[in-house]
């Protein structure tokens, strides 16, 4: 883990992103009291059902209904 003063991490921005690239932790502080940490984005890969987003989206356009009663008949219900 890198510290490193806020005032100071203007110009130095590509050198700490590139740190954090190699999995250091960066902490920036203000004063001497941290104000952010800075990690690497590590993103999980979604284990779905084999159903894309389409498709569901298509799915619940099918017959969606709230207590039986249609989207339409509660937008009719709301006009004067």
């Amino acid at each position: 883990m890198t510290t490193i003063a806020i005032e100071d991490s203007g110009q130095e921005i590509r050198t700490l992103l590139e740190r954090v690239e190699r999995e250091q932790e960066i902490v920036l502080t203000r004063s001497g009291r941290t104000i952010a940490r800075v990690i690497l984005e590590t993103i999980e890969p979604r284990r779905g059902n084999g159903i894309s987003t389409a498709e569901r989206m298509q799915n619940l356009r099918k017959g969606l209904r709230l207590d039986g009663l249609s989207l339409r008949s509660l937008r009719e219900e709301g006009r004067p």
